[in-house]
């Protein structure tokens, strides 16, 4: 019988999502990447390819392949365009990130998926996690990535407000500060998944 507990770990946009399911990586844990599902499904996924294709054009690509740029331009501050995306993305990620949760027979496996609630994610793990950060510092870190502060605002705004990420969550990682204290929620957190 499976013995694996199901961390989900979400919040806003570069709020430190990454360097938590990390340190819990480092503790362990197996980790599944929401966002590398999804640029590898751009990248090699021919279904997923023609269905965006089918929606927003062949503009969308260069060389033959999706320009994740481009279309980030197209549904940038656009919500019809972006939901049309999230049509597509969301149920395939899913699958991939199913896919690869039942390849785990035992131990801890964590889900880093910054969209956890809005695709229902959320109902299938044993604990929340939210890696919270106020928007100045999200926006100093985004921008240390090379996305312009307008770019940061756009893609917050459609996300769920990080207060109403907390008051869902079992966990509440601040990662307003450095890297220590970040590590030291991960350490109350840890013992916490260890309770379970």
């Amino acid at each position: 019988m499976k013995k694996v507990k199901v961390i989900g770990i979400t919040g806003i946009f570069a709020s430190g999502k990454s360097t938590v399911s990390d340190m819990l990586e480092a503790k362990g844990a197996v980790k599944i990447d929401a966002d590398r599902i999804g640029h590898s499904l751009l990248e090699k996924n021919a279904g997923v390819k023609n269905e965006l294709v089918a929606v927003f054009g062949a503009g969308i690509l260069s060389n033959g392949k999706i320009d994740r740029k481009k279309l980030r331009k197209i549904v940038f501050n656009d919500e019809k365009k972006l939901s049309r995306l999230n049509d597509v993305m969301h149920p395939a990620i899913i699958r991939e990130i199913k896919k690869e949760y039942e390849s785990v027979v035992d131990g801890i496996v964590v889900i880093d998926a910054p969209l956890l609630f809005e695709t229902g994610l959320a109902d299938t793990v044993d604990l929340v996690v939210v890696v919270a950060a106020d928007p100045e510092t999200v926006i100093k870190r985004a921008s240390s990535r090379g996305f312009k502060e307008e770019e940061t605002r756009g893609i917050i705004d459609a996300q769920m407000p990080i207060e109403e990420k907390k008051k869902l969550a079992d966990f509440v990682i601040d990662n307003n500060g450095n890297r220590d204290n970040t590590k030291q929620g991960v350490e109350k957190l840890w013992k916490k998944i260890q309770d379970l």
